[in-house]
């Protein structure tokens, strides 16, 4: 995978920074040494990656030691469920960003819907928001 898209780009004199690759966790939790092989090598070569779907229910942690990665998505369903549970959702939140902060690593939250909810995340410290707060999609003739 990596060889394919490196030549591609090569072929076409696209910058690697033009170019993030994108991961959800859930094939990142069964990936195979192949699969890592690749992963490592697109970072090594300056590719910026990114973790979806961070806590979708293959989440583990583990994921933040064995690889490097820019940003993490954070799933929608924490969000959507910020209240839940004694509010366990936003501690999760919280230590999801504080840790990824120490690591280096860039921040965003799906899902995002209301002005609480929006609150919350900037003063979590998150790094991107996104979601129908901002704007829910349209067409193109409507756009």
């Amino acid at each position: 995978m990596f060889k394919s898209v490196d030549d591609i780009l090569k072929k076409y004199h696209i910058p690697v920074s033009m170019i993030t690759i994108e991961i959800t966790e859930q094939d990142i939790a069964q990936a195979s040494e192949y699969f890592n092989k690749q992963l490592n090598a697109f970072f090594k070569h300056g590719y910026t990656i990114w973790v979806d779907d961070f806590g979708s229910g293959y989440s583990n942690l583990n994921i933040l030691t064995r690889y490097h990665f820019h940003l993490i998505k954070i799933d929608q369903s924490f969000i959507r469920d910020l209240c839940e549970n004694h509010e366990a959702n936003k501690v999760i939140i919280q230590a999801i960003i504080a840790s990824c902060q120490k690591l280096g690593i860039h921040t965003l939250c799906e899902g995002v819907e209301t002005e609480k909810q929006y609150q919350f995340v900037k003063e979590a410290g998150v790094n991107y928001i996104q979601g129908f707060y901002f704007y829910k999609p349209v067409p193109l003739t409507e756009f």
